[in-house]
């Protein structure tokens, strides 16, 4: 008898380290295949780099492929919640993604980090819903300012989807006094008719035109559209030229284009920021943005720093400032990021130049 309760203790004592080691799972929801895979693949491989830096891979990451389709997304989000009982997701490399699922992961309580989803109306998306990039409202202002001090009348070609649609309101928004007279179209992300939608802009007598797409493949078959016609007038972009893939597609046909974006490297990274990027390319290619690499580490970071100070980790990201490799950044009562800023820049022989601040309105 004597014999048979020790066993039991034993085996108690197991059961109890077993389930002390089992490890704590983060569901990351990304995009691994079509249009927004190669930021996607960026995103996944940047939060798999940053388990074993920051925390000795002790975290299961169980990684799933959203396609940057709301649908999947949303059958991800069931997945993650109901079968993995997860209490943490990271990625998105879509903004509509994220919309089609915060209501879930917000009446679930799970705490949901962007490193890419940038619509305006995530802001709005519930208390666990936060976000290591500004809103698009950011990106729309700095783009306006820069078109209304040299354009009277402005065209813009915009993808139907939930991320570029942000950015042409926003822009409209800022034009509220209609100082610039701005003509848009719309087009489809399986449409491949640019030129008629170019033609009609061309019609109107526009002296710039933004390309406002949600990813860089249809960015590149606009700007190719709009070369073949020799649409002879300033072309501008949102995030799109500033990606490494574009630019390595695009050729010279990227040369003069005008962007915001976000910051780069040599921007604002710290001398940690750049040490880990220089140890991450070793490790993987960087098909994006550098900034996406830091932006997907810092959204680790949090979640890491949350989730160890035994604290509620929502009520810690809300409270507390994180020493990121992009400088000091930290959430506000929206669950957008603090401290980063956009600017302005330019491509000259396939390298990204910032605008000096004279060429700035």
């Amino acid at each position: 008898m004597r014999y048979h309760y020790l066993l039991l203790i034993v085996l108690f004592n197991l059961l109890q380290i077993c389930h002390a080691e089992e490890p704590i799972k983060i569901g990351v929801s990304v995009a691994l295949t079509g249009n927004a895979s190669t930021y996607g693949i960026d995103i996944k491989n940047s939060l798999i780099f940053a388990n074993q830096v920051l925390a000795n891979g002790k975290y299961q990451l169980v990684i799933e492929d959203d396609m940057c389709d709301a649908k999947t997304a949303v059958s991800v989000a069931r997945k993650l919640i109901e079968v993995d009982q997860v209490k943490y997701v990271l990625g998105f490399a879509c903004s509509s993604t994220l919309l089609a699922t915060a209501n879930l992961y917000e009446q679930n309580k799970i705490l949901t980090i962007s490193s890419s989803a940038s619509s305006p109306a995530i802001s709005k998306s519930g208390d666990y819903i936060f976000r290591t990039v500004p809103s698009n409202d950011d990106v729309a202002k700095i783009l306006f300012d820069y078109i209304k001090a040299k354009h009277r009348k402005f065209g813009v070609i915009s993808e139907e989807t939930d991320f570029s649609q942000s950015i042409v309101d926003s822009l409209n928004n800022n034009n509220s006094s209609n100082t610039v007279e701005i003509f848009s179209e719309n087009f489809s992300t399986k449409e491949f008719d640019y030129k008629s939608l170019l033609l009609r802009l061309k019609s109107k007598g526009i002296e710039g035109l933004l390309i406002n797409s949600q990813t860089e493949a249809t960015f590149l078959l606009a700007l190719k559209a709009a070369k073949e016609m020799n649409l002879s007038l300033p072309i501008y972009g949102a995030y799109m030229p500033g990606s490494a893939t574009f630019r390595a597609k695009a050729g010279s046909l990227a040369d003069g284009l005008i962007f915001a974006d976000r910051p780069s490297a040599s921007d604002v990274f710290t001398s940690e920021g750049n040490e880990l990027l220089r140890q991450f390319i070793k490790l993987y290619k960087l098909n994006g943005w550098e900034i996406m690499f830091a932006s997907s580490f810092e959204a680790f970071r949090s979640l890491d720093l949350a989730i160890k100070s035994g604290d509620d980790a929502r009520s810690f990201l809300y409270q507390n400032k994180f020493p990121g490799i992009f400088g000091q950044y930290s959430y506000n009562a929206s669950g957008d990021i603090e401290g980063l800023k956009f600017l302005m820049k330019t491509i000259k022989n396939g390298q990204v130049y910032n605008l000096p601040v004279a060429e700035l309105p």
